[in-house]
C-alpha cells in the first residue's frame, strides 16, 4: 500500500500523459473568464497574461513590502520554526503552483490569490488580529478579519483592479478554517462580492460560510493548511492539525528512570557523584558555571568530556574539553545516535541507583509547613502549567522537588542571579500563553525587586498566581552565612531595623513587625491575597487560586526561618564534597 504523500504509478503515468497533450482541465479558470471592475484597462499580453498581472500588481503595491516586517507566528529568535509572512506566502505560492500544474488547473490565478491573501495580516501574527478585532468592534460595532481586510486593501485602498478571481481566493483563503470537502462555489458578480465583504463586518459567523468561487482558490486555501504542517508549527499546532506535544514527544521529564535530577551547588547526591565518577561526560550547551562545576581541578576528573555547543567561544572557556562539537544541538545529537555503538551500562545505572538510596532528596516533615511540601503541593494541583522561578533558595527548592513532564514549562533564570526575574517572566508567560495556568515561585526577598509588576499583569489582563516563600531573610545569602561564618548575618534579615543588635543571631519575640504585608499589597492592586501557615491551609488556598480565573492570587507561604537547601557543595570545593545534613 502506498505512503499518502505518493501517487500509484499508474496516476504517474496519466498525469505525464496529459501534461505531454497539454491537457487542460475542465474546471480550470481560464483567463478568458476574468472578471474586472474596468473590464477595458488591463488588457491580457502574450507577455503578460492576465493573472499575471495580478501577480505582479500585489506584488509592487507597498504593502507587498509590510510582509517582512509581520511575524506568522511567535518563536524564539533561533528556533527553526520562525516564520515571516513574506516567507509564509511565498511557501504558499510555490506548493499551490505545484499543485496545479498536476491538476491542469490556473498556476498564475493560484500564485495571485497566494501572494495577496495575508496582504491585509495585523503584526503579531492571529494574537495582534484578535486584540484589534476586539479594539474595533468596541468602537464601531463591526469586526475585524484579516481576509477581509486584505480585499480591503487590493480593491479600496490602492484600486489597482485586481480580478474577481483573485479577490474572491483572498477573502475566502481561511486556512485556519478546516472544511470537509472542497467544492467551489458559483462565483457571482462583483455586486455580489460587495455583499458577501459587507456581511463579514457586521456578522461574525459569516467568516466562517466562504467557500472559494473557483478550484484555485480552494486549492489555496488547502496550501495554507500545509504551509503551517511545513513550516508555521505553531499555527499548526493552534488550530489542532497537530498535536501540541508533537515537537516534545522524546523530551524527557522528571519521572524518566535514567533522570538523575540537577548537579552543582544544590545538586542531587547521585548527580553530583555520577559526575565525579564517570569516565566520559556529554555536555549539551552548558556553558560549566562555577555553580555547577565547583572547584574546576576536581571537576569530573575521571571523564573524557565532550561539549557540544553552537557558539565556538562557549567551548574550552571554563573547562577544558576533549571532544569540542561546534553545532546546533538537534543536528549533532542526530548524528551521534547514528554513530553510536551500544554498551553495557547495568552496572553504572545500578551505581547511580545506590547513591540516590544513600542520599535521597529529603526535608523535613515533623513540624510546619517545608518547602518541599509547597512543591509537591504544586505539583499535585497544577499539572502542565508553566512555572517561573525567581531567584534563591526557593529556586533550588523547585528544582530538586518540582515534577516537569510533557505539557509543562519551567522557566528560571539558572545561574545567573538575576533576582526579581520570576514575576516579570510569569506575566510575559501568561500574556504569551493566556490559556495556560501560570505560577510563579520566589521569596520575598526576590519578589520585592519587581513586585510593581503587578500594574503590568493588571493593565494586560494576565493574572498569575504567585507563590511567595516567606523566611524574613535573603535566604540564600543567609544559608552561606549561617553555615559557614557562625550566624553572623549581615543585610541578609529583612526585619532588621537601626534599633537592632549588631550580634543579632536569629529572629525573636522582639523582632520588629515584618514589611511589607503581602496581602494588603496583592489587594491594592485588586489581586487575591491568602496567607498560608500549614498543608491544609495551603491545599485550600490552591484551590481558590485555580478558581480566580480573573485576577492574580498572591499566595504567602510562611516558612521556617533557618530552613536551608541540601546537599549544599561549598564554593571553590569538589562537587564530591557535599554538604549532606
Amino acid at each position: 500500500m502506498s505512503r499518502y504523500h505518493e501517487l500509484s504509478r499508474e496516476r504517474q503515468e496519466q498525469i505525464r500523459e496529459d501534461q505531454a497533450r497539454h491537457w487542460v482541465n475542465p474546471y480550470r479558470c481560464n483567463d478568458e473568464a476574468v472578471i474586472r471592475r474596468d473590464p477595458a484597462h488591463d488588457k491580457p499580453r502574450l507577455w503578460r497574461p492576465t493573472f499575471v498581472s495580478d501577480v505582479e500588481k500585489i506584488m509592487h503595491v507597498p504593502y507587498y513590502n509590510r510582509y517582512s516586517d509581520k511575524t506568522q507566528v511567535f518563536s524564539f529568535y533561533r528556533n527553526d520554526d520562525i516564520s515571516r509572512r513574506a516567507f509564509h506566502v511565498q511557501l504558499v505560492a510555490r506548493i499551490a503552483r505545484n499543485i496545479c500544474r498536476m491538476l491542469g488547473l490556473n498556476e498564475d490565478l493560484a500564485e495571485a490569490i497566494s501572494l495577496g491573501h495575508d496582504i491585509g495580516h495585523t503584526p503579531f501574527g492571529h494574537a495582534g488580529e484578535r486584540i484589534l478585532n476586539d479594539l474595533y468592534h468596541g468602537h464601531t460595532g463591526r469586526f475585524f478579519n484579516h481576509n477581509v481586510h486584505s480585499v480591503r486593501v487590493l480593491d479600496q485602498m490602492i484600486h489597482r483592479n485586481i480580478s474577481l478571481q483573485t479577490l474572491d481566493g483572498i477573502i475566502c483563503h481561511n486556512g485556519e478554517l478546516e472544511l470537509q470537502e472542497y467544492r467551489p462555489r458559483e462565483l457571482g458578480t462583483f455586486a455580489e462580492f460587495d455583499q458577501m465583504t459587507e456581511r463579514c463586518y457586521v456578522d461574525r459567523g459569516a467568516i466562517k460560510e466562504l467557500v472559494p468561487g473557483t478550484l484555485e482558490g480552494c486549492v489555496m486555501r488547502i496550501c495554507d493548511i500545509i504551509a503551517y504542517l511545513g513550516k508555521d508549527r505553531q499555527d499548526a499546532m493552534r488550530l489542532n492539525l497537530l498535536p501540541k506535544d508533537s515537537f516534545t514527544a522524546g523530551a524527557i521529564g522528571t519521572s524518566n528512570p535514567y533522570y538523575v535530577g540537577n548537579c552543582g551547588m544544590h545538586g542531587r547526591y547521585a548527580a553530583n557523584m555520577a559526575v565525579s565518577e564517570c569516565d566520559v561526560l556529554f555536555s549539551i550547551g552548558t556553558r560549566f558555571n562555577d555553580r555547577i562545576t565547583g572547584d574546576l581541578n576536581e571537576f569530573a576528573p575521571k571523564a573524557k568530556i565532550v561539549h557540544v555547543d553552537v557558539d565556538t567561544a562557549s567551548i574550552s572557556r571554563n573547562v577544558v574539553v576533549d571532544v569540542p562539537v561546534v553545532a546546533d544541538a538537534r543536528t549533532a545529537l542526530e548524528k551521534l545516535s547514528e554513530w553510536a555503538e551500544p554498551k553495557k551500562t547495568t552496572a553504572w545505572i545500578a551505581r547511580i541507583e545506590e547513591w540516590n538510596k544513600e542520599n535521597p532528596l529529603e526535608m523535613r516533615r515533623d513540624k510546619g509547613l517545608s518547602p518541599q511540601m509547597i512543591m509537591e503541593g504544586i505539583n499535585e494541583h497544577f499539572k502542565g502549567a508553566i512555572i517561573a522561578t525567581d531567584v534563591g533558595q526557593h529556586q533550588m527548592w523547585a528544582t530538586q522537588y518540582l515534577e516537569m513532564e510533557r505539557g509543562g514549562t519551567f522557566i528560571t533564570s539558572g545561574g545567573l542571579g538575576t533576582m526579581g526575574f520570576g514575576f516579570p517572566a510569569a506575566v510575559g508567560a501568561k500574556i504569551g500563553c493566556p490559556e495556560k495556568e501560570v505560577i510563579c515561585i520566589t521569596g520575598d526577598g526576590g519578589f520585592q525587586m519587581n513586585m510593581q509588576e503587578m500594574a503590568t499583569a493588571v493593565c494586560q489582563d494576565a493574572p498569575v498566581i504567585v507563590c511567595i516563600l516567606n523566611n524574613f531573610y535573603l535566604g540564600m545569602v543567609r544559608q552561606q552565612q549561617q553555615l559557614f561564618y557562625g550566624k553572623r548575618y549581615s543585610a541578609t534579615c529583612l526585619r532588621q531595623h537601626k534599633e537592632c543588635p549588631n550580634n543579632c543571631k536569629g529572629p525573636g519575640k522582639d523582632c520588629p513587625v515584618y514589611e511589607p504585608d503581602f496581602l494588603k499589597w496583592a489587594e491594592s492592586y485588586g489581586a487575591k491575597g491568602i496567607r498560608v501557615t500549614n498543608t491544609e491551609e495551603m491545599n485550600a488556598a490552591f484551590e481558590e487560586a485555580k478558581k480566580n480565573k480573573k485576577t492574580s492570587t498572591v499566595i504567602e507561604f510562611m516558612i521556617a526561618t533557618e530552613d536551608i537547601v541540601l546537599p549544599m557543595v561549598k564554593s571553590g570545593t569538589a562537587m564530591s564534597q557535599m554538604i549532606l545534613k
